[in-house]
Formats: C-alpha cells, sequence, structure tokens
C-alpha cells in the first residue's frame, strides 16, 4: 500500500465509494441501520490503512457522512446540493489546494463549477498555468475563506440535528495540523515540460468528473425517489377519501 495517501488516489477512493452509495440506492430498498454501520466501518478501515498521515480526515468524514445517508433505510437526511457540495469542499482541501501552494490546480471554485456544470475547456491546468504569472486579486472564496465558510457550514449542520449522524469529525486539533504541516516537495520538470504534479493534476479531471457524475446520479436518483412517495402517499390519501365516502354512504339510509 502507499505510504500516505496520494492526491489521486484520495480523489479515487472518494469516487469508488460514492459510486457504491449509488449502487445502494439504486437498490429496492435501502439497508437496515446495522449492515449500513458494517459497510462503513470497512470503507473507513479502508481509508485509514492508505491516509497514514491522517490527511484525508476532513474529507473522509463528509463522504461518510454522504454516503450514511444514502445507505440507511431509516435516515431522512439525504444529500442535497449543500451537502455534496460541502464534501466536494473538504475534498479541494484535504487534497493540498491551499493559499501557500498554488501548484494544485484544481481549485474548489472549479470542482463546484464541475459539479454543477460539467468542466470547461478554458478552465484546463495548462489554460491556468499561462495566466499564473499575471497577479491575481484577492478572491472572497480564497482557500482561508472556504475554509471559515466549511466550518460555519459544519457547526450549522450540527446544531440543525441532533441525529448521530451529524457529529463532527474525530481529533480537529490533529486534522488542522495535518492540514497545515502536510507541504509537497517542489514539482520537478519532466522532460515533456509538464511537471510531474502538473501531470498527476491532469491525471485526476477524469476522476473528478466522474465523482461530479456519480452524484448528480445520485441527486436525480433521489429526486425521483422522494417525487414517487410523494405519489404514493396521494394515492392513499384518495383511497382514504373514497372509503370514507363509500362508508358514510352506507352509513346513510
Amino acid at each position: 500500500g502507499w505510504s500516505s495517501m496520494s492526491k489521486k488516489g484520495l480523489v479515487q477512493w472518494i469516487g469508488s465509494a460514492i459510486a457504491r452509495g449509488k449502487e445502494f440506492i439504486s437498490e429496492p430498498s435501502r439497508e437496515e441501520s446495522d449492515v449500513a454501520n458494517e459497510r462503513i466501518s470497512s470503507l473507513r478501515a479502508k481509508f485509514d490503512h492508505y491516509d497514514k498521515d491522517g490527511r484525508g480526515i476532513l474529507a473522509r468524514e463528509e463522504c461518510m457522512l454522504l454516503l450514511r445517508d444514502l445507505f440507511l433505510t431509516s435516515s431522512d437526511e439525504l444529500p442535497t446540493e449543500e451537502r455534496v457540495n460541502q464534501a466536494l469542499r473538504s475534498l479541494s482541501m484535504s487534497i493540498g489546494f491551499r493559499e501557500d501552494d498554488p501548484g494544485w490546480e484544481l481549485h474548489f471554485n472549479d470542482l463546484c463549477s464541475w459539479y454543477l456544470e460539467g468542466p470547461k475547456l478554458s478552465d484546463s491546468p495548462r489554460a491556468r498555468q499561462e495566466d499564473e504569472d499575471k497577479p491575481k486579486p484577492q478572491q472572497p472564496n480564497s482557500p482561508a475563506a472556504v475554509s471559515s465558510q466549511s466550518e460555519k457550514l459544519d457547526s450549522e449542520i450540527s446544531s440543525q440535528s441532533s441525529s448521530p449522524i451529524h457529529r463532527t469529525p474525530e481529533a480537529p486539533t490533529e486534522r488542522d495540523s495535518n492540514q497545515k504541516t502536510s507541504s509537497s516537495p517542489p514539482p520537478k520538470r519532466s522532460s515533456t515540460g509538464l511537471s510531474k504534479r502538473q501531470e498527476e493534476d491532469v491525471d485526476l479531471i477524469p476522476a473528478i468528473q466522474d465523482i461530479r457524475n456519480t452524484l448528480i446520479d445520485c441527486n436525480n436518483y433521489i429526486k425521483e425517489w422522494e417525487v414517487s412517495i410523494d405519489e404514493q402517499i396521494q394515492r392513499q390519501l384518495e383511497l382514504l377519501k373514497v372509503k370514507e365516502a363509500e362508508a358514510k354512504a352506507a352509513d346513510d339510509p
């Protein structure tokens, strides 16, 4: 196994975990709590086996919350676009996008726009690399701002629900220090002129597109599922009204 989880490994792990979630929600009935908890435990163990430095803890916990809601029959907390964006935000921060690390090309906003609109050709890492020399104004959505938004959203989610699935990830101080200290070595130029790091980022694009498509599929399925449940309830109410009317007619001579 890897000594610590690479960015590519982290993206692929989350992509495959979410794909498993999609399989589960496509089944006729979702799982009972104990089976779902077992699956979650094995996913978490698998993640920890690769992520020995704990760099991906935040993304891991966000995705666990998302997946747990997909697996549980008893959960009414199905993933919303906001929850999915929160998981993607955590993913982008865990795979190393920080203000002091300009080599990481897949900015949080790109991840969000990929999720919402699909990739734009002009947003390729190579195109952005050419703009790298131009000075950039401080954006309101800088990683620091995103980070505080993420923490705010975390606390809002926690306060909104007393359900145990919305617990905060364990050892936040350890997580924070790991995120600050885990800096990557400077990229080495390869013979192609692209740094190894840029090549890895280019490799990630299909994986992240795949995650985006899978999440959209999940959301579409959930919307259909909710509509069909509403329709069933409506039909039951109509039948009930008919039965009540029949009973009343039978009672009245």
